[in-house]
Order: C-alpha cells, then structure tokens, then sequence
C-alpha cells in the first residue's frame, strides 16, 4: 500500500510537470531545473516534489498571463501612458527569474511588469488632459491678445492721433523751447 501511495504521488507530480511544460511551451519558458531534480532525487517522499511542481506550475500560469497581457493590443492611451515606462524589461526579469528557479521573484516581477500595463491607461488619460488643458489655455491666451489688439486699433489709442492734429506740436514741449522749438514771445526778467 505504501508503494501505491509513492506511485500515487509520483503520478501527480508527472501530471503537474506536464500541465506546466503545456504552460510554458507557446512562451519558451525553460522550465527551472531545481523541480526536475527534487522529483529524480526522491526515494519515498514525494510531498516537497509535488508541492515544488505545483508551485512551478502556478508560476509559470502567471508568468505566461503576464506575458499574454504583454503582448496585447493597447489602446491609445495605454500607449501614451507607457512613455517612459519598460514593462518588457520588467516581464524579461520575470521570464529570467522563473528559468533560474526563483519563483518569488518571478512572481513578484510579472505583478508589477502587469501593474505597469493596467496603470499605463490611467497616466495616459491624465497626460492627454494635462495637454489639452495646456492646449486651451494657449488658444483662449491667443484670443484675449487678439480682442485686445483689435480694441486698441478700434479706439484709436496710437499715442500721435490721441492728441489730435492741431492741438500738441511733437517737437515742443511745455516751455516751447526744450525740444528745439523756436518762440515769438519775449522774456521779460523778474525783478
């Protein structure tokens, strides 16, 4: 019965590893060697194989969703929102970390190679806002500068044609004669 039991857990473990070599196999993951060796190694006790095969597996789901997300369609503002951001570089960590065995880190860099796509809309929704906004501000500065240009010409508000024609010659000043400007009065001296 215990040979059962042993052939029971072997079994499952062969069945874990297939479903994750079925996973891995349309991404070319390599599969970590540490779970093809903990299964070889193993006379009787095939729980810390199994559970490392079912860790492997569920790795390897994530990894490859993240990778399907990858790879998807993005809309505009996925695109904009992107700028400046590398989730390939985070998703080659992911993919490197899950070859080498490490699963936590395999994890963890698909999570947040996956958070920088699903944030990615967001921040693009903002930047085109942020632009916009700086787009209208412009136009509506154009227009008042306009409208007041057209009121200044309309008013007549030119510094010679304020005056009128007759009423200031623009070479004299008060006193007549600071401006070069000749006069027919005479001076009397104060006593």
């Amino acid at each position: 019965e215990e040979a059962d039991e042993a052939m029971a857990e072997a079994s499952k473990i062969l069945d874990v590893r297939d479903e994750t070599n079925a996973i891995v196999g349309d991404h070319e993951l390599s599969i970590p060697p540490d779970a093809e060796l903990l299964y070889e190694n193993q006379d009787d006790d095939f729980g810390p194989a199994l559970a490392l095969a079912q860790e492997t597996r569920d790795t390897a789901t994530e990894v490859t969703e993240m990778l399907d997300v990858l790879v998807a369609n993005r809309s505009i503002l996925t695109k904009i929102g992107l700028f400046g951001a590398d989730p390939q570089s985070t998703a080659d960590e992911a993919v490197d970390a899950f070859a080498s065995g490490d699963l936590d880190e395999a994890v963890e860099r698909s999570e947040q190679a996956r958070r920088e796509l699903g944030e990615a809309a967001g921040i693009g929704q903002e930047r085109v806002a942020l632009a916009s906004g700086i787009v209208l501000v412009l136009l509506l500065s154009g227009v008042v500068l306009r409208k007041r240009k057209k009121a200044s010409e309309s008013t007549g508000d030119r510094p010679d044609e304020a005056a009128g024609p007759d009423e200031t010659d623009p070479n004299e000043d008060d006193f007549g004669l600071l401006a070069g400007g000749e006069s027919n009065e005479v001076v009397q001296p104060v006593a």
